[in-house]
């Protein structure tokens, strides 16, 4: 058994996220901090693909016992830089001009609608910047956990468009090929998604929208970090595998996936990421204006991503913006426990009880006893 160039290119990637550990009750790959080792069903894997189980781990991550990792395996091989194939297998795939002129023009005008004072209600972002975020709200420092006392509210309805033809992406409906460049979804998600759901064309709906701004206004170190999103995870239980995103505004826009570095959550520089994915460190994707970008599989689980800031604050006029929506589950409303119920039915019990007796030493005044006169 041995791990040929050809298949731990291909079959390889397609077997592991057919085959990954998930958590138990939801379904969901192993998270990120477990060792990787843990992250697939090796048995499974290796009985399709006929190679050991080390053989596995040494195509995968490289030769222990010191193990290079995912991304500087494939460098140190010919398949670096990554082909736009290569990034697919890797979970992260991009459609230019998915987004129409006029729909990007009516989108922005809506999200700043200056006119009218009817714009998203934009709340400063941590580290810099600005956003809006849209559906479920999120329970503070709790890891992403939904809010179940909260309804969700509606996203924009200047993205019903957009969203209508993500969701037909998403359940790998036929599309007229002169009107939708579909780029090969439903292939890229029925080979290398990991999740059964994404896999066979069944993600949920659509149900939040987060809404950034990037821009330059102030100094360079206040541009710099109003540009930047630093390097993070999105939640792997509180929302579906597939994250999508809409570039808009500017020309140059770029995201940036990574297992090692820049420093998490931290705003890092455009040259910081292609010294990084020079050595095999990282994957930086090119953003065109009005392209949608989407990743699933190892992209979604494994690496982390962020966004670099690449302009000095001289440039002036740079405000680009971008849309990520994701899948979450809206709150299944649940029943008292039985217990529960039973305390409440008994207290409901005892205070009518409690009334009724009331009620019986309340005598009108007309059937009350006569009084006495003692008087002559």
């Amino acid at each position: 058994m041995s791990s040929s160039p050809a298949l731990a290119t291909d079959a390889l990637f397609a077997a592991l996220a057919k085959h990954p550990r998930v958590t138990a009750g939801d379904g969901h790959p192993m998270p990120d901090r477990c060792r990787v080792e843990d992250l697939f069903d090796w048995e499974a894997v290796a009985k399709e693909t006929k190679m050991s189980r080390e053989a596995l781990l040494d195509a995968t991550f490289g030769p222990g016992p010191r193990r290079a990792g995912l991304l500087r395996t494939r460098r140190g091989t010919a398949q670096w830089p990554l082909t736009e194939e290569g990034r697919r297998q890797l979970g992260v795939l991009v459609i230019p001009d998915f987004v129409q002129e006029d729909e990007e023009t009516k989108i922005l005008g809506d999200f700043f609608d200056s006119e009218t004072g009817a714009g998203l209600p934009w709340e400063e972002r941590e580290g810099g910047g600005y956003h809006a975020s849209f559906g479920p709200t999120f329970i503070p420092k709790s890891g992403y956990k939904v809010d179940k006392s909260k309804a969700f509210t509606e996203l924009p309805s200047a993205l019903d468009s957009i969203r209508s033809r993500l969701q037909r992406l998403l359940r790998f409906d036929d599309f007229d090929a002169d009107t939708v460049n579909d780029a090969g979804v439903a292939e890229s998600l029925r080979r290398y998604a990991m999740s059964a759901a994404t896999r066979g064309g069944r993600q949920g709906a659509l149900s939040q929208a987060f809404v950034q701004r990037y821009e330059l206004d102030g100094d360079e170190m206040t541009c710099n970090r109003k540009q930047a999103l630093g390097m993070h995870f999105d939640s792997r239980n509180a929302n579906a595998e597939v994250v999508i995103g809409l570039s808009l505004g500017e020309d140059q826009g770029h995201i940036f996936f990574s297992r090692s570095g820049p420093h998490k959550g931290q705003p890092f520089p455009l040259s910081l990421a292609k010294a990084l994915e020079e050595r095999g460190d990282g994957i930086l994707v090119e953003l065109p204006r009005r392209a949608l970008y989407m990743f699933y599989g190892f992209a979604r689980y494994h690496l982390r991503h962020g966004v670099p800031w690449h302009h000095d604050a001289a440039r002036g006029g740079y405000r680009r913006v971008t849309v990520t929506l994701r899948s979450v589950p809206r709150p299944m409303p649940t029943a008292a426990p039985a217990a529960k119920r039973r305390r409440k039915d008994g207290e409901d019990a005892k205070q009518r009880r409690l009334m009724e007796m009331l009620q019986s030493f309340a005598q009108p005044l007309e059937k009350a006893a006569p009084l006495i006169d003692l008087t002559d």
